[in-house]
């Protein structure tokens, strides 16, 4: 029976990062995962460089390596691959094969679709900040901040419209957004919401505060949404 080989891929984007473990910990994990299932790492890349930049020198051997070894592409999160759609679409016309150590049993597809979700939501973020920022500088001149505001001190109308801003902004949050792909995409082929929670968990999806899913509405509201 043929061993697995596997090319594993460990990134971070600052000198600060390497030097707080963070390489070491992407390691662990990915050795744990081959160990666990079996087969052979023929070689570890490891690479300091932000994960906007597609075409990183690291990320290109490995996929070389993988396409010369018939291996597959192994990194701890997906996050640490790319937050770029279009490197997942090379990988897919180079027909290297990778896997999420955090979330083996996401296929291609469903992890394309997180980062193209998160890729969007991360678009709109910035553009309503700049709307926000530029609103600001036309009513004040420059940017401003209130000082000393009280939510008793605000009208009716002001406080449905924080409420409103509250539940736009944790709609398109990118955590919500991923999480709730996930869980929809878990809940299509059967899978029970209470199942849902520990698999969201599992696979080390936050909530948008970046907190773990502790209770089953939680589950349901991204179903919904």
């Amino acid at each position: 029976m043929n061993t697995q080989k596997y090319v594993t891929y460990i990134r971070v984007s600052s000198k600060g990062q390497e030097q707080n473990t963070s390489l070491q910990n992407q390691k662990k994990i990915v050795d744990d995962f081959v160990n666990q299932r079996g087969g052979v790492i023929i070689e570890t890349i490891s690479e300091i460089v932000s994960g906007a930049k597609t075409l990183r020198k690291g990320i290109l051997q490995a996929i070389e390596l993988c396409k010369k070894e018939n291996a597959i592409l192994l990194v701890s999160k997906i996050d640490r691959l790319s937050r770029e759609s279009t490197l997942l679409t090379r990988l897919a016309e180079e027909k290297v094969k990778f896997i999420c150590a955090n979330m083996p049993e996401a296929n291609e597809l469903v992890i394309g679709i997180l980062v193209v979700i998160a890729n969007y939501e991360k678009k709109l973020i910035n553009d309503r900040t700049k709307e926000g920022r530029k609103a600001t500088i036309e009513k004040y001149g420059k940017l401003h901040h209130i000082k000393g505001s009280n939510w008793c001190e605000l009208t009716n109308e002001q406080r449905a419209k924080g409420q409103l801003t509250i539940k736009e902004n944790a709609l398109f949050n990118p955590r919500n957004q991923t999480s709730k792909a996930f869980a929809k995409s878990l809940f299509k082929n059967g899978t029970k919401p209470s199942q849902i929670l520990i698999e969201l968990n599992k696979h080390s999806f936050k909530t948008s505060k970046g907190l773990q899913f502790t209770q089953i509405i939680q589950v349901q509201r991204l179903l919904r949404a």
